[in-house]
């Protein structure tokens, strides 16, 4: 009995320590879970603080990106304004010019003397009468060359002639700027129309819009009907290559057309590009003559056309976009056409008119005094 209840102790004892075992084991598996668990919740947590901190990284950063974007798309606008746009946001100072040859009788004479002379023309077509300076005649026809369209209609390229070309084709566009031909013509002409009117010149425009679009015989005719000293044609160059530059002034070629108005034109065109190549520091390609330009053939009064620099040059094309390199090229025309045609003002031809009246009045009061004592003597005599 002893030995049975000792037994029973034993394995009550073992039991015991059994359960105690489990239990530790319960709980240490318990534990483990717990951390097991605990482990894979901080994981979780950290992904999402991670995931989280990533987000909040890539939205700042999308800010970011968003930020140079828009900074990037400021410099391209920037980058983009075309220099006419750049520089009309700077004040361009504009030369005042004084017509220090108006009525100037020394260089009248001067002048006169160098259009009247003796050239080839006069050996070639004998018969012809020349167009020739006249000091009175202070009327500039301006043409700013093409429009904001074609005109495709065609017309004689000369008088009597088969030769049919359109009227307008358009003109170039600056390969860089992407500014049209007209636009630039249009801005040069009319900086040098309100020069020459503080000159003391009459200015007769051919065209005031860039809607107009006349064709060359009209444009001539303009100039014609008004009895021009000179009409100056507006343009721009352009060339298969970018690497052409400078300024040229085209002139009616001698032929049976223009043999009138060729010596008067090409004094003209001399002394106007040297001027305006001096005033815009450009260079000077010279006078190039044509016989095939419909508003030459067509003109009856000296005539020059101006091409002003080539919009295929990046250089060139920028230039020519900008108030102030247009304010030169107006300054050194004006000042040309000043050197070429001194004009003596009406003011002074009046005055000439009336002091010549006046001789010619003194003279006939002086000769009836003459006659009245001479009538009186004779009858004294008798």
């Amino acid at each position: 009995m002893t030995l049975g209840n000792g037994n029973n102790k034993v394995v009550a004892g073992e039991k015991t320590i059994q359960e105690e075992t489990n239990k530790e084991e319960i709980s240490k598996e318990t534990q483990n879970k717990d951390n097991a668990e605990n482990k894979k919740e901080n994981v979780v947590n950290s992904k999402n603080d991670d995931k989280k901190s990533n987000n909040a990284d890539d939205k700042d950063k999308e800010e970011q990106d968003q930020s140079k974007k828009e900074e990037a798309n400021e410099d391209i606008k920037e980058d983009s304004k075309t220099e006419d746009t750049i520089e009309g946001e700077k004040e361009v100072s504009k030369e005042t010019l004084k017509n220090e040859t108006k009525n100037d009788e020394n260089k009248i004479e001067e002048t006169i003397k160098t259009s009247s002379g003796k050239s080839n023309v006069d050996e070639a077509y004998p018969n012809v009468k020349k167009v020739t300076y006249d000091p009175s005649n202070n009327v500039i026809v301006i043409d700013p060359g093409h429009g904001n369209r074609s005109n495709l209609e065609k017309e004689p390229n000369a008088p009597g002639s088969s030769d049919m070309k359109i009227k307008d084709g358009g003109g170039a566009t600056g390969q860089f700027s992407k500014v049209p031909e007209y636009i630039i013509a249009m801005d040069v002409s009319m900086i040098l129309k309100e020069k020459l009117e503080d000159l003391g010149y009459k200015v007769v425009m051919t065209k005031t819009t860039h809607q107009e679009s006349p064709g060359n015989v009209e444009r001539a005719e303009i100039g014609n009907n008004v009895g021009a000293a000179l009409e100056i044609r507006m343009h721009a160059d352009s060339a298969g290559t970018p690497k052409a530059y400078g300024a040229s002034m085209l002139i009616p070629d001698l032929t049976k057309h223009t043999a009138p108005i060729y010596d008067e034109s090409k004094r003209c065109g001399k002394i106007l590009i040297d001027a305006m190549v001096k005033e815009a520091g450009m260079y000077n390609r010279g006078l190039k003559p044509r016989t095939d330009i419909t508003g030459f053939n067509w003109s009856k009064v000296p005539v020059v056309l101006v091409e002003m620099g080539f919009l295929s040059n990046e250089n060139e094309d920028r230039l020519l976009n900008t108030k102030e390199y247009q304010e030169k090229i107006a300054t050194g025309l004006a000042r040309g056409i000043v050197e070429a045609l001194p004009i003596q003002t009406s003011e002074t031809i009046n005055n000439e008119d009336s002091n010549s009246s006046d001789n010619d009045h003194n003279s006939e009061e002086s000769e009836l005094t003459e006659q009245t004592e001479e009538i009186e003597s004779i009858e004294e005599n008798n």
